[in-house]
């Protein structure tokens, strides 16, 4: 069963409530993709692509699915399951393409 981090289910609230303020039609779109998304995880849920620029990083493995005009990115918890961390507008900046390394980090890629 797909799962949603606090910090994506809190985007998924607001744009919701961004959109209904807009365009009932739009929320209405955005709640449908939501549920295409959680269908399409539950039952593929190493369907999206591994994002190769996080190779080598604390966040190897992050995955992502693009539905309509957002993206998706998640990645697989123990027991295989989707556990989506991030959506976002594909206007909003990338956050993963401005990641640097700390030096401190401990981690073997």
């Amino acid at each position: 069963m797909t799962k949603f981090t606090p910090t994506a289910a809190a985007f998924i609230r607001k744009e919701r409530s961004y959109l209904i303020g807009n365009s009932r039609a739009a929320a209405r779109r955005f709640v449908e993709d939501i549920g295409s998304v959680v269908r399409m995880l539950n039952e593929y849920p190493q369907a999206g692509a591994e994002l190769d620029l996080l190779k080598g990083t604390p966040l190897q493995g992050v995955r992502r699915w693009v539905k309509g005009n957002y993206a998706f990115d998640y990645e697989l918890d123990a027991e295989g399951e989707a556990v989506v961390i991030l959506v976002r507008h594909h206007a909003q900046d990338d956050p993963f393409l401005t990641y640097e390394p700390d030096d401190n980090e401990d981690y073997d890629p």
